[in-house]
């Protein structure tokens, strides 16, 4: 299917301020399937919360860093769920 590029503009502007796929497929008419196609990618600023106290930071490190595990104390006991 080819799709209007004036749709495509207009579903962006939908999308970007809000709407969700059903909405803009309804208001649009292009399929659900085209407009994932055609649609650029959402920039990666607009899918996390901005200024919220709970979001993680990416370039910071864990207040707590992962257990250091020696891998020869693993056994097939551990591994298949069974405890000692």
């Amino acid at each position: 299917m080819t799709v209007d590029p004036a749709k495509l503009a207009w579903a962006v502007h939908l999308r970007d301020t809000g709407s969700t796929i059903a909405e803009i497929v309804a208001k649009t008419e292009i399929p659900r399937t085209s407009l994932y196609r055609h649609l650029p990618p959402r920039a990666p600023d607009s899918l996390t919360a901005a200024g919220d106290a709970t979001a993680v930071q990416r370039d910071q490190p864990a207040s707590t860093p992962p257990a250091q595990v020696d891998p020869g104390d693993v056994g097939d006991d551990l591994a298949w769920g069974r405890e000692q």
